[in-house]
């Protein structure tokens, strides 16, 4: 396996390298918005397998999505809901959105 944190590494090179080493052989996680784990699965795990367990999180994790923006989009919302609150369904929302783009390019790469 290869462990990238996205703030370490500005090197473009190494991500370059293990993005190429995923659409050979394996596959990437999303560990945290800041970190990925790509892991090779030649000959582990069956790709149609895999693709229709991350197609179904991508479904659920949109569930999450819509209802994130559903909540900030109501009206009065920057001025009846704490900052606090604000700041924490920012950061889900952020992170959701990630979660999806990689987990949507692990797709790709598995077809």
């Amino acid at each position: 396996f290869f462990f990238s944190s996205r703030r370490r590494h500005t090197r473009s090179s190494l991500v370059s390298w293990a993005r190429r080493c995923v659409q050979e052989t394996g596959i990437m996680h999303v560990v945290t918005p800041l970190i990925d784990l790509y892991l090779q699965v030649k000959g582990i795990i069956d790709p149609k397998t895999e693709v229709a367990r991350l197609e179904k999180k991508v479904k659920q994790l949109e569930g999450m999505l819509t209802k994130i923006t559903q909540k900030m989009a109501v009206k009065d919302y920057e001025t009846k809901v704490p900052e606090e609150v604000r700041i924490e369904n920012k950061e889900k929302l952020e992170n959701t959105k990630s979660e999806i783009a990689a987990m949507q390019t692990c797709i790709v790469d598995l077809k």
